[in-house]
């Protein structure tokens, strides 16, 4: 089974300079909108899993409520297997894109079986809310945190806030995170990044799909960082048997440190990291029959610090993955010194 994606702009240089003012009109012009490259945008016999909502524009945000959300609602009408999410961050260089996640089996394999959950809530103990109510959703399915294959974690205040005095919420995350998963021998693969306001955001792809934990020779394991009280868990990369690869939220950090230097230094760095963990070699050391060929980047999202000039990491990425559909956003990154952060889907290329 391939689970793959698919990103989308809505508004950007390929469509008309209206195309905002469409949209916003929709209900009225119902013709506007380029719904024919949403829907006809995936392979044949794939179906939509997961479609992320990336948008800049508060009024098609969580402000005006899900179910009063026209871009929710849009998705749902052309996606309607899919579970629909909006991302809780800013996007940069686009103000609305859709991403979309989608799977596509063979003849012995029913790709119906992937589900995608989401899960949001800003009360005091929002952490283990949400991961009770994963579980029991999962339960619910006949899957378990096992067979969770990847995950996006929007945290509050993850670093803290000095202006408002709040907490880093970080810490308290990962308690909820490790008693929720366990001993879990192949954590999935995960992004742990900032989020706007006091609300938490959980979304998971879980199935029974046969699957691989990989790790960087680059990197200490997160679980095994030595200097958190409260440690992540979550693995650097998810390989799924039909060649496609989860890379995992990757920042600058060597061993268990974080790098010094600007935003370019780092982005080189995480740009290294990746290529690393995903080279034939690493991902051989994990799956021992794996087929000829290396993976190739398909799609990424940066996360960049706010006050940082994207541009400058821009280049960088785009001269090392050149094929790559690349979404950047504002976000804060699980620790104060870091700028960036990148992750993204590959595919096995023979």
């Amino acid at each position: 089974m391939k689970i793959q994606t698919k990103i989308i702009d809505i508004i950007g240089d390929r469509l008309r300079a209206d195309a905002l003012q469409a949209w916003e009109n929709y209900e009225r012009t119902k013709s506007v909108l380029p719904l024919a490259e949403l829907s006809c945008c995936l392979p044949g016999g794939a179906i939509p899993v997961l479609v992320n909502i990336l948008t800049s524009r508060p009024r098609l945000g969580a402000q005006s409520g899900a179910d009063g959300n026209l871009a929710i609602r849009l998705c749902r009408e052309i996606f309607p297997p899919a579970t629909i999410c909006l991302v809780p961050q800013k996007l940069l260089k686009c103000d609305l894109a859709f991403e979309i996640y989608y799977a596509e089996g063979n003849s012995e394999e029913d790709p119906s079986n992937v589900s995608a959950l989401a899960f949001k809530s800003s009360s005091d103990d929002k952490y283990t809310h949400c991961f009770n109510e994963l579980t029991a959703e999962l339960s619910s399915r006949g899957l378990g945190v096992a067979d969770i294959m990847r995950q996006w974690n929007y945290v509050p205040n993850i670093v803290g806030n000095p202006e408002t005095h709040a907490p880093d919420e970080y810490p308290q995350f990962n308690a909820a995170r490790r008693a929720s998963y366990g001993k879990m021998k192949t954590p999935p693969a995960a992004t742990g990044i900032g989020a706007d306001g006091g609300e938490f955001t959980l979304i998971a792809l879980a199935g029974k799909i046969k699957k691989y934990a990989i790790e960087n020779p680059l990197q200490v394991s997160a679980q095994d960082y030595s200097k958190l009280a409260e440690t992540p868990l979550f693995s650097r990369a998810m390989y799924l048997d039909g060649g496609t690869c989860l890379i995992s939220g990757t920042a600058a950090i060597l061993g268990e440190e974080s790098l010094d230097g600007g935003l370019a230094e780092q982005t080189a760095q995480t740009v290294a990291n990746i290529q690393k963990l995903i080279s034939r070699e690493n991902i051989m050391q994990y799956v021992k029959d794996l087929p000829a060929g290396n993976i190739e980047v398909c799609t990424l999202r940066v996360y960049i610090k706010r006050g940082e000039n994207p541009d400058l990491a821009e280049e960088i990425i785009r001269r090392a993955f050149p094929q790559a559909e690349i979404k950047f956003l504002e976000a804060d990154v699980c620790r104060p010194e870091l700028l960036v952060e990148i992750e993204g889907v590959g595919q096995l290329r023979g």
